[in-house]
């Protein structure tokens, strides 16, 4: 037996065991099969301590995504054991899922097959901020500690996940279509209902709007009552800003319920219905229905859809309605119901010009990709293959028709609609004109490159992609390439909030990266879809943790709140407070047919008035106001009340409510309530040229 170790077996406790399998073992002799268990459960739960404690640790601190900078709260001793219990306990139930998908994917390894290490290396890999931790404990300092450790330990916690490739869930009845559809439909509303509760309870709390929710509810609110079309004020046109004439199929529902509530059930349902498309989509693409349901939840649960409810406390967008579409357009594509598509790709790009873009850089890529392998296989079978963007049936001349197509469409929305002006402004540092900034790489090397190449902009990708499983897309590269001309662009905007994980500026990049992902899964190996699905769910679930603005994440919006309202005021609106019920009470008082001049808080609970403006904007727009001959006398006096909440400086400055409120005294408006530093003028009954021509 020893002299031809090829043929070698033995027999040990009424098995037969390969002598090869014995290379992975210190031991001569193999195992038995209850001591490999115990010595890998006790193993894996070692491991997933370390990380939990890692987890944890880094989840006490405060993450700005606006900077993406990084507080701390507590020492770093102190940091092991200061986690939150929600966080403390999202890190305990993935680890313990980690747990149990280890014992169980080793339980059906055959004896003779080496066991695999990976899973476990990935996890302690993401594991090392704590050791940083730790460090830091020795040396009795604090070292600068950055946002990529969030990333990091994410990454390398979605690869861990996505290696346990025996972890197999068969097809049976717990598994079946109608079950896993019907609980990705009821976790998609419970996400919706939360975001709903979730902005309720920021508005009502006064830290919601009027930019950019109030804008575009108002003109909503202006068409339903005959007010001009889409028309927010009347010195710009309805376009001035973004194209989204599909504002106007919102008309209706606001005669039926007109509200601020509708556009906060409008937001959470564009950000809900997503998941059950990608769920179709994965299913019509025979990835098996526990796969496809976990890339539906992990959707739901990255950290960009958590962040865009609330924009950074700017509110709805109706950019957020063209996802569905989008989404809607893939996978009628993919399905090739090419008429559905179309219309839902025009309804999509009509609530923002973005989206044209958008389509027109994936459908020429997609092109491109085509043509390539129409030319590569031009000798044989065009067969689709997994991971293929052949499974939407189109040929090259198609995606480059509809690529050209959108992009003269969208050159003639940015130049006829009205919004080049404004648009072209925030690329100032570039050029004045659209054709300088196309050239600013060459002749603006000096201020083009380095806005490229700015390590926030790149920590903003890292936070879309990361979600996603970094070891998943890179399988479907050609659908990034669709992407990098947007993103380029969101990174030399010299507007903060383009690259800002909270604003809704990547949301027409989403579907594309969601149709990466599913194909990537697709494109794998039988055994190994399932695994990276639930690696692309790990990895957004504790990304999430840190940056999502769900129940059990961090608050990111500090930065935003200490901004809106000074820190000196003990009661700063928040619901249930007594400054916040008695504004809330005082504001359900108002005419909606009163025109209004108010700070950008108040002004949002507001909408739908004859004629709203915010302070902020009301400086910013007087000279073109005081031109309309209907405000001869005044620009101010034109207001039937004026409510200033003199303590909120996140749309205006406090000097800029006070001078309007000095202002409105000079002119004889009255204080009717003044209250909470919120103080109520109403305009007086006689003429305005009675009060005089003060300023």
């Amino acid at each position: 037996m020893i002299g031809n170790p090829r043929n070698a077996s033995k027999r040990k406790g009424g098995r037969q065991v390969s002598v090869r399998s014995t290379k992975s073992l210190p031991a001569t002799d193999v195992a038995p099969r209850d001591v490999q268990q115990a010595w890998l459960l006790l193993r894996s739960i070692v491991v997933v301590s370390l990380w939990v404690l890692a987890t944890s640790a880094i989840a006490t601190r405060t993450y700005y995504v606006m900077g993406y900078e990084v507080g701390r709260l507590l020492t770093p001793a102190l940091e092991f054991v200061g986690a939150s219990l929600p966080a403390f306990c999202v890190a305990v139930l993935l680890g313990g899922i980690w747990v149990v998908w280890r014992i169980l994917s080793e339980r059906g390894r055959p004896d003779n097959e080496v066991l695999s290490y990976r899973s476990e290396i990935w996890l302690l890999i993401a594991a090392l901020p704590a050791a940083v931790n730790l460090v830091e404990v020795g040396l009795g300092r604090e070292l600068d500690r950055t946002f990529w450790e969030v990333l990091w330990i994410a990454g390398w916690t979605g690869v861990s996940f996505a290696s346990l490739r025996r972890a197999t869930l068969s097809e049976n009845w717990l598994f079946s279509y109608r079950l896993s559809g019907g609980f990705v439909v009821a976790v998609a509303a419970c996400a919706a209902c939360w975001w709903i509760a979730q902005s309720i309870y920021y508005h009502e709390s006064f830290l919601l709007g009027f930019n950019d929710f109030g804008h575009f509810a108002q003109r909503v609110a202006n068409t339903a009552e005959g007010r001009g079309f889409l028309l927010e004020t009347p010195v710009l046109p309805a376009f001035w800003d973004h194209f989204n004439p599909g504002l106007a199929l919102l008309v209706p529902l606001w005669k039926v319920w007109p509200d601020e509530r509708l556009f906060f059930v409008l937001q959470a349902l564009s950000l809900a219905l997503p998941s059950l498309l990608i769920f179709r989509l994965a299913s019509n693409l025979k990835l098996s229905t526990a796969t496809a349901a976990t890339l539906a939840i992990a959707w739901l649960l990255q950290p960009v859809v958590g962040q865009m409810n609330l924009a950074y406390t700017y509110g709805w967008h109706p950019i957020s309605l063209a996802i569905p579409f989008m989404f809607l357009a893939i996978e009628r594509a993919a399905a090739h119901k090419y008429v559905t598509a179309i219309l839902a790709l025009t309804l999509g790009s009509a609530m923002e010009e973005g989206v044209i873009a958008v389509v027109a850089c994936f459908a020429g890529t997609c092109g491109v990709w085509t043509w390539w392998e129409e030319w590569r296989t031009r000798n044989r079978p065009a067969a689709v293959q997994p991971g293929s963007l052949r499974l939407f049936g189109l040929q090259a001349v198609h995606w480059f028709a509809l690529s050209a197509t959108c992009a003269i469409a969208f050159v003639a929305v940015f130049a006829l609609s009205g919004l080049a002006e404004f648009q072209t402004g925030r690329f100032v540092a570039l050029g004045n004109t659209l054709g300088e900034v196309v050239c600013s790489p060459v002749t603006k090397p000096t201020v083009f490159w380095p806005l490229l190449f700015d390590l926030k902009d790149w920590t903003f990708l890292a936070c879309l992609i990361i979600p996603l499983g970094v070891n998943v897309f890179w399988h479907s590269k050609w659908l990034w390439l669709a992407i990098l001309p947007p993103v380029a662009v969101l990174f030399v905007w010299d507007h903060r909030p383009a690259t800002c994980l909270a604003f809704q500026y990547p949301s027409s990049l989403l579907p594309v990266m969601w149709l990466a992902v599913v194909l990537s899964v697709q494109k794998s190996p039988r055994d190994a879809q399932h695994p990276a699905a639930m690696g692309v769910l790990a990895a957004s679930l504790l990304l999430g943790m840190y940056l999502g603005m769900f129940p059990y994440s961090g608050d990111t919006l500090g930065d935003v709140k200490v901004a809106t309202y000074a820190p000196s005021e003990s009661q700063n609106r928040l619901r249930g407070k007594e400054d916040s019920d008695w504004l809330l009470t005082e504001l359900s008082k108002v005419d909606r047919d009163s025109k209004v001049l108010a700070t950008g808080r108040i002004a949002a609970h507001l909408v739908g008035c004859q004629d709203l403006e915010t302070v902020g904007q009301f400086i910013l727009r007087r000279p073109d106001l005081e031109l309309l001959p209907t405000r001869s006398s005044g620009a101010l006096q034109h207001y039937d009340l004026i409510i200033l909440d003199l303590n909120e400086q996140f749309q205006q400055l406090t000097r800029e409510s006070e001078a309007i409120y000095a202002e409105a005294l000079a002119m004889g408006y009255q204080v009717t309530r003044s209250e909470y530093s919120v103080v109520f003028l109403s305009r007086p009954n006689s003429a305005p040229s009675s009060q005089g021509d003060a300023p």
